[in-house]
């Protein structure tokens, strides 16, 4: 008779099924954390991870994009750029007076592009700055211009500085799509153009005169109109349409005026 075989013991692959369902359920859990972890958005579209999951967690801060100024309306002397964090008059009105008290020869006119830091750049999100449109400049200043006013002139804008000899006086230029509407839209102004631009003379004290009378005036084969506003100092608000290139400028002084018409014609 022939001895029995030996009987080898079948392992169970109860086990082994288990093991290989729990390292499965467990790969498809960490890859689907991963695909849905917040990321955060760079300047170059690309996406960058915040890091892992949990409150607090810093974000990836966006690189600085580099905007171009416009480019100037007419010749200046020198520039200067002020960067205003979410719209803040105070800030802005601080940075002016101290351009005014920088000391220039007379007869100086300098650039002061005003840049404006958008409210959502400490969220890391969107663009982090721009420059000021006319609209958002007026605002700065608590300026209500005539909506129509608004409707026909260009956003881009130009701030500057005179610094005469009487002291600095302020200014801006922009330019119209349609010159004949722009002026008569600046006749309907008058009325309330003393009031409206006090806040350009900050301490300096100016008359009402009561109706204002603008006067038209001519420099250089230049026609414009002007109302003075100081016995004592050039002091006083002109404006003027330069139909050549439908450029509109303001300024609170004679000199100033007559300095920006003489740019126009190469004679400054």
């Amino acid at each position: 008779q022939l001895p029995e075989m030996p009987q080898t013991k079948r392992r169970g692959i109860g086990p082994i099924v288990i093991t290989i369902g729990i390292l499965t359920i467990g790969g498809l859990i960490g890859g689907g954390v991963w695909y849905f972890l917040p990321t955060t958005q760079t300047s170059s579209g690309v996406g960058t991870s915040t890091g892992s999951i949990g409150a607090g967690t810093p974000q990836t801060p966006i690189t600085p994009v580099h905007i171009p100024p416009p480019p100037p309306l007419f010749n200046t002397d020198a520039s200067r750029t002020i960067t205003i964090p979410d719209n803040d008059r105070s800030v802005f009105l601080k940075f002016v007076t101290d351009t005014l008290h920088e000391p220039e020869r007379p007869g100086t006119i300098k650039r002061i592009l005003v840049k404006l830091q958008n409210p959502d750049v400490r969220q890391g999100t969107g663009q982090n700055e721009h420059y000021a449109s006319m609209a958002e400049f007026f605002d700065l200043w608590h300026i209500a211009p005539p909506q129509n006013f608004l409707q026909h002139i260009d956003p881009v804008f130009m701030f500057f500085v005179y610094y005469g000899a009487d002291g600095p006086t302020i200014g801006f230029a922009t330019k119209t799509r349609d010159p004949n509407r722009t002026l008569s839209d600046i006749f309907f102004w008058e009325q309330s153009l003393i009031s409206n631009l006090a806040p350009f003379f900050f301490q300096e004290q100016i008359k009402q005169p009561d109706p204002p009378l603008f006067e038209d005036r001519t420099f250089s084969n230049t026609d414009w109109r002007y109302i003075k506003l100081s016995g004592q100092k050039d002091l006083g608000i002109g404006y003027m349409i330069f139909q050549a290139n439908r450029l509109v400028v303001f300024t609170t002084g004679k000199t100033s005026m007559e300095n920006i018409i003489k740019r126009f014609y190469g004679t400054q």
